[in-house]
């Protein structure tokens, strides 16, 4: 019997060693956490009426959108070089330097991981803007010390960021559900999907709330992005009940409409809804760009927002990236920034000159 009872614990123990290995190696954001806000230098205070430029991107951790069908999305490209990253991100900056954004929303920056040779892209980001970027907050919604799988073996990380011209008062993380349709073990090596809330407040006027995010891609077979689009949209909608102001601005992965499933790639089409998009109560209660008459209209292709992954396609295929005002806000300016943007990233950036109220 003792035989028998010396193996079993020592499997037990083995088993208890890899669990907590897998804790360890992983963070566990709590529900609501307030995040950094860096000041680089003083930034101004928002003054009501005034006009304000945002510019969202999902800058696929500067990966360059050549060779870029990896491994999380069923690929076999490597990583990108040290090379490649760094001449991306600096052509990257260049193109935001030139549109010129009061505000800087971005998805997908790295820090230490090995998808993106371990260069800590917020940091050279912050080294190439002007300092009258002064002000700025990131959250984590990936950060993994070790991922013992052979495609990585190694550290990885993802940040969503809000880098502003203006104040940031305060900032804070809200974990969003990020269940996939997979085992506990890999589960706990996935993204932690999350909103980012960044509070710029305004002169004599009503704190300007902007909302940064980006929904799973891979949850099929879990009602996990329908919970992430109920979240987020009661974060809006709540500010709005109450008056207030708010931007929400990112890569939602979903399409604003089903009869756009269609024009996706086929291989694609089976990641979308087949019934309503759970974007549709976001076109109803706030203001939308690109809308529903833009992306459904014949002039579509102008807004829009993602390249598949097929080398035969050379441009965007799919909408699934938006910026959403409450109705206190109105757009002066819209524009899908497609041009020079198409071989930097899978997704072209958004950009936008919104008003505040007066």
């Amino acid at each position: 019997m003792k035989a028998i009872k010396y193996p079993l614990l020592v499997f037990a123990l083995l088993i208890l060693t890899f669990l907590l290995f897998v804790y360890a190696v992983n963070f566990h954001p709590p529900t609501i956490k307030s995040v950094p806000v860096i000041k680089r230098a003083k930034a101004p205070l928002l003054q009501p009426g005034q006009k304000l430029t945002i510019l969202s991107w999902n800058v696929q951790f500067f990966a360059g959108n050549k060779s870029n069908h990896f491994a999380f999305e069923g690929g076999h490209d490597r990583w990108p070089t040290k090379l490649t990253v760094k001449r991306t991100l600096r052509q990257s900056i260049s193109l935001i330097k030139k549109a010129n954004p009061d505000v800087i929303v971005l998805q997908e920056l790295q820090k230490k991981s090995v998808m993106s040779a371990k260069i800590n892209q917020l940091n050279r980001t912050l080294s190439l803007l002007p300092t009258t970027y002064a002000n700025y907050s990131c959250a984590y919604y990936l950060k993994s010390a070790f991922v013992p799988d052979a495609h990585y073996w190694g550290p990885v990380d993802q940040l969503l960021c809000i880098i502003s011209k203006f104040n940031i008062q305060h900032a804070n993380r809200r974990a969003l559900p990020s269940r996939l349709n997979t085992n506990f073990i890999v589960q706990q090596f996935q993204p932690k999907r999350a909103v980012l809330t960044a509070i710029l407040p305004v002169t004599n006027g009503t704190d300007l709330h902007i909302i940064n995010t980006h929904f799973s891609a891979f949850s099929q077979g879990t009602d996990t992005i329908k919970q992430q689009a109920k979240i987020t949209y009661d974060i809006m909608q709540n500010i709005q009940k109450k008056g207030g102001a708010a931007i929400l601005a990112g890569d939602f992965n979903l399409l604003g409409h089903t009869k756009l499933k269609r024009f996706v790639q086929p291989q694609d089409q089976a990641m979308y809804e087949h019934t309503a998009s759970p974007l549709t109560n976001y076109f109803i209660s706030f203001n939308a760009f690109p809308n529903l008459q833009q992306i459904t209209g014949p002039d579509k292709q102008r807004y829009a927002t993602y390249i598949a992954k097929n080398k035969k396609i050379k441009k965007a295929d799919r909408t699934i990236d938006f910026i959403f005002i409450t109705h206190n806000l109105s757009y002066e300016k819209q524009q899908v920034l497609q041009k020079n943007s198409s071989t930097l990233s899978d997704h072209y950036p958004l950009l936008a000159t919104i008003k505040l109220p007066s």
